[in-house]
């Protein structure tokens, strides 16, 4: 390596396991190393406590902070539509779960601290949501390829906060 690349490698690793890790005796953070260590080099801007950093979080989470704060503000209506379109039965608690999810979540992705679970959650309420939000199996023609390409869109937003998670998840 060469070049400024290789002057921040160790920064580059110590601000990934440091700042978007779990806390352990260090074993998972040395084994998420030898597992890939180019990972951490291409990953690094998520990482790094700069304004690069920081924008690309907040770009990465502009859409659950929108959803979220959209629904925080139009709660009652956010509620009804819940009810009408997912059939949910306790609408109420879901777009209480949502809007925490979505702002705590990004909360955490954002500002690095404990980065690995507000990244792992995000992850999982997008799949379960996109499994009730855009059922393609019951649909037919264009209505089920729009929903297909939904739902593939939503799974590859959750695996980016899979990628983030993954130091501290890979275990």
């Amino acid at each position: 390596m060469t070049g400024r690349v290789a002057q921040r490698q160790p920064a580059i690793a110590a601000g990934i396991m440091t700042g978007f890790a779990r806390p352990s005796n260090g074993r998972i953070h040395d084994r998420a190393r030898t597992l890939d260590p180019m990972i951490f080099q291409s990953l690094a801007p998520l990482a790094e406590p700069s304004l690069t950093g920081l924008l690309l979080r907040s770009l990465l989470c502009s859409a659950y902070l929108w959803s979220g704060v959209t629904k925080l503000f139009q709660f009652n209506s956010t509620v009804a539509h819940f009810a009408a379109r997912f059939k949910l039965p306790a609408p109420r608690t879901a777009v209480a779960v949502t809007i925490l999810v979505q702002l705590m979540g990004s909360a955490l992705v954002i500002s690095g601290w404990m980065a690995w679970i507000g990244a792992s959650v995000i992850a999982v309420f997008t799949v379960v949501a996109t499994v009730i939000a855009y059922p393609f199996w019951k649909m037919t023609g264009i209505e089920r390829a729009r929903n297909i390409e939904t739902c593939l869109e939503h799974v590859g937003l959750a695996a980016a906060f899979l990628i983030i998670a993954w130091p501290a998840l890979s275990w």
